[in-house]
């Protein structure tokens, strides 16, 4: 019995220090559909925490049967701090139902075997997203919305609206807030624009709040012609979730920055599905990263991280304008984002806070200092079964 209890301490022990072993990036390529339109895309994996991994790699969704992995397994040793691997897609004449096609590209750790048996790990998956987009025929349009609401400055509400028809339209966009009862609160229009097919572009409107801390709602009318209302509930004076610090280590343009996004839970109930998303655009409005964590589970009153990865291979050396979306049970909180990117660091600003990426200067890890406890814990059983199984034997 109490060999089995000491077997299952050390799978525990293995099962925490490979939580965070496994990363992937783009989190997302996003085309255009074309007929018969072929292609290849690449993908990094990051053996972040540098394990043994045995990995599975394959395509579901939509369109799976059209996006063909270069390779269907990757093992990675501890030396192998990243691995490349590429999928191609041919996509068929002809799809018949317009709109978004989600195809995903999973890597999954399927765990080790060694002398014939299955050595215990944590069994991680991430993915990539492979979006495509059918137009649609006539007039149609897309739009989503953010809010941005950051204590004691003006909240930012964002509708970004795109033309997925093959005909140019003229869009405008209102705001209306109201409190949870349904009461309005304030209405703002924003100018109307025109845009071409395929075309992107962004309403956003600044409100400043007079009323008490509390939730309230916002409405986005999208008017094309046709009618688009998109609705989002926000906190004014306090959020569910509050990230405390940014960081990101060992950064070299053009290599992969992991952001370390330390989050407290300021719900009055645990967080069951706590993730991140990291966007950012470059100053001619390209999007450039639209990146995401692995969700996970945070208690109230508690403090934890979370880790986006994104690969800078590509980019120049500036200013990147983003947001910060925390999402749990539901809900969401965005914060403005800045990242100041050099040759050999990164410099992350939001909400007052700023966070440092410096080249050979490694802080200590988040999971690191929670698992110094943890080990010491282990040890102290450990030690404590040994002496129990020593008097025993000492009595028999």
């Amino acid at each position: 019995m109490n060999k089995k209890l000491i077997i299952w301490i050390i799978a525990m022990l293995l099962l925490v220090s490979t939580v965070s072993a496994l990363g992937v990036t783009p989190g997302r390529y996003s085309i255009d559909f074309e007929p018969s339109v072929s292609g290849v895309k690449v993908i990094k994996i990051v053996n972040d925490e540098h394990m043994n991994l045995n990995l599975a790699v394959y395509a579901d969704g939509d369109l799976k049967e059209f996006v063909i992995p270069n390779q269907t397994s990757v093992v990675m040793t501890p030396d192998m701090t990243d691995y490349y691997i590429e999928f191609s897609y041919n996509l068929p004449e002809r799809i018949q139902k317009p709109g978004l096609k989600e195809t995903n590209i999973i890597i999954r750790d399927v765990g080790q075997e060694e002398n014939g048996q299955l050595v215990v790990t944590a069994k991680l998956a991430v993915a990539t997203q492979f979006h495509v987009q059918v137009p649609f025929p006539g007039i149609y349009a897309e739009a989503e919305l953010d809010v941005v609401s950051e204590d004691d400055k003006p909240v930012g509400f964002h509708t970004r609206v795109v033309n997925r028809g093959a005909q140019d339209l003229d869009v405008k966009v209102t705001y209306i807030i109201t409190d949870k009862a349904g009461n309005e609160i304030e209405e703002i229009q924003v100018a109307e624009q025109n845009l071409k097919p395929t075309e992107r572009k962004e309403f956003v409107a600044k409100w400043q709040p007079t009323v008490a801390a509390g939730t309230y709602l916002v409405e986005s009318k999208v008017d094309y012609g046709p009618k688009i209302n998109l609705v989002k509930e926000f906190e004014v004076g306090g959020s569910f979730a509050n990230p405390l610090a940014i960081s990101v280590d060992n950064f070299v343009l053009g290599g992969i920055a992991k952001f370390n996004i330390l989050v407290e839970n300021l719900a009055a109930e645990d967080l069951s599905d706590l993730s991140a998303e990291l966007v950012f655009e470059d100053a001619n409005g390209n999007r450039v990263a639209n990146e995401r964590s692995i969700e996970t589970k945070l208690k109230k009153g508690q403090k934890g991280e979370l880790l986006v990865y994104w690969d800078t291979e590509g980019l120049s050396a500036g200013s990147y304008k983003g947001t910060l979306t925390l999402k749990a049970n539901g809900k969401a909180v965005t914060k403005a984002v800045v990242a100041n990117i050099a040759q050999d660091r990164i410099e992350v600003s939001f909400s007052g806070l700023t966070g440092f990426a410096i080249a050979n200067e490694r802080p200590a890890n988040l999971d690191k200092v929670i698992l110094i406890p943890i080990l010491l814990g282990v040890i102290i059983v450990l030690v404590s079964v040994i002496v129990l199984l020593m008097r025993r034997r000492k009595k028999g």
